[in-house]
């Protein structure tokens, strides 16, 4: 049903997995992901207009807002913030890959396969999901074509959108 992949700075439940279990660098990047599956996570982010995650998005930025984060590009955050945060930290509550519940699985091979071609772009500033998390893909993905984009966070598709457009249109047309 799938002909080839596309991913951004998204990681793979394997390496992903061994960096939760073995990592403490990537473990204190990722315990923002305990935070957000808390049950009271929802409120606490929208409490004074969403500031923590202002904080959020500008911390993977340096610490400064960020320069695409514009007047209208805020607005737009802040107008899909406001119709609820609930789905967006429900994921985090359903994945048990985060630090606080690594320990507890393990994932057999067979369900980290990917059989299709898959290209990935990763921001290789991006402080929540370090570039070690593209270690050991090929074992897990045959067809696999990764490109590194320097200077770039987490937010690599704000950062650098033609870039982004240009390297999806490739991928998908090989």
């Amino acid at each position: 049903l799938m002909a080839r992949l596309c991913i951004v700075n998204s990681p793979h439940p394997g390496p992903f997995l061994r960096e939760l279990k073995s990592n403490p660098v990537q473990q204190r990047a990722s315990d923002y992901m305990n935070f957000l599956a808390r049950e009271d996570a929802p409120e606490l982010l929208a409490a004074g207009d969403f500031a923590r995650l202002w904080v959020f998005l500008s911390g993977m930025s340096g610490g400064e807002s960020p320069a695409w984060m514009t007047p209208a590009v805020k607005n737009t955050y802040a107008q899909v913030w406001g119709m609820g945060l609930h789905g967006g930290c429900n994921y985090y509550r359903a994945s048990p890959l985060r630090p606080d519940t690594a320990h507890t699985i393990d994932l057999p091979d067979s369900m980290l396969q990917i059989n299709v071609p898959t290209s990935i772009a990763w921001g290789m500033n991006d402080t929540a999901l370090l570039p070690c998390l593209l270690d050991g893909l090929d074992r897990h993905i045959p067809t696999l074509q990764i490109t590194r984009i320097e200077g770039a966070s987490h937010w690599v598709l704000h950062e650098q959108p033609a870039r982004m457009v240009a390297w999806l249109e490739k991928a998908v047309s090989v």
